[in-house]
């Protein structure tokens, strides 16, 4: 019997990974695709004679698996440049920001389809990764209030460093030690808590922040659709806060009751 071949193209669905990256300097889209081994790949085109073998034939173990290979796809990328922070206040220009991840991942999305034309393809997976620490006040849908509500690791004004001061002498040398030893990090202005601090003993729409999240979290929540945001912040992106308890991936308490009576 002669063997009747079948179009890979039609065949296959490729599958797509968005890489998003938000730095302090530029923002980034870039798409890869997941290729299967070559072995799956002439199970899906060919002939008769390979549909028909028994499943036996067929039938490996998951070790003998090859794992996929990621490749980049060649002009799939968009970057626009841009200062996502303000120097020495540390304020992230969020509304650009996510704008900017927007219209790069539109103009992706845009390539994509020139580049498959007629063939089919799927966005399987979206990762992303952001500059060190970032936390952005939002309200209870998820909007950011504005840059005043905005920490990040750019951070270096007097009021933040007068709060470092406080919080050395409040908690003395052996309380700055246990927290060190909790969260890796020093009493700085890089970090979340003396920011927090200033920030609600200083500006004046403090009240208006629902919760913190990030700036992934907030794509991620803009992107799902849902109503109220509600998703956490990855374990990496809270150590960076510098409040993270990385023996019990908790906040650290006593930074918590910090906030509550400084």
């Amino acid at each position: 019997m002669m063997a009747t071949m079948t179009d890979p193209g039609q065949c296959t669905t490729h599958e797509i990974l968005l890489a998003v990256d938000a730095g302090s300097s530029s923002i980034r889209c870039t798409a890869y695709e997941r290729v299967e081994s070559k072995k799956q790949d002439d199970d899906c085109a060919g002939s008769d004679v390979l549909k028909n073998r028994s499943s036996l034939e067929r039938t490996t173990t998951s070790n003998s698996l090859p794992s996929p290979i990621i490749r980049t796809l060649e002009n799939v990328s968009h970057t626009i440049k841009m200062a996502s922070v303000v120097p020495n206040t540390g304020y992230i220009r969020i509304n650009e920001v996510l704008a900017a991840i927007d219209e790069c991942i539109d103009q992706v999305l845009r390539l994509l389809r020139l580049q498959f034309l007629s063939q089919k393809y799927e966005v399987v997976a979206v990762g992303i990764s952001t500059f060190v620490m970032n936390l952005i006040g939002v309200n209870e849908f998820g909007k950011p209030i504005g840059e005043s509500a905005t920490l990040s690791y750019a951070c270096n004004r007097e009021d933040v460093v007068r709060e470092c001061q406080k919080l050395e002498d409040y908690l003395g040398n052996e309380g700055t030690r246990k927290i060190y030893q909790s969260t890796g990090a020093p009493i700085h202005p890089a970090y979340a808590l003396p920011q927090l601090l200033a920030f609600y003993r200083n500006v004046g729409n403090a009240n208006d922040v629902y919760r913190w999240q990030t700036i992934s979290s907030i794509c991620i929540h803009r992107w799902t659709g849902d109503g109220r945001i509600q998703l956490p912040i990855s374990y990496s992106e809270a150590s960076w806060t510098g409040m993270l308890n990385f023996r019990t991936c908790n906040w650290n308490e006593i930074m918590l009751k910090l906030l509550e009576v400084l």
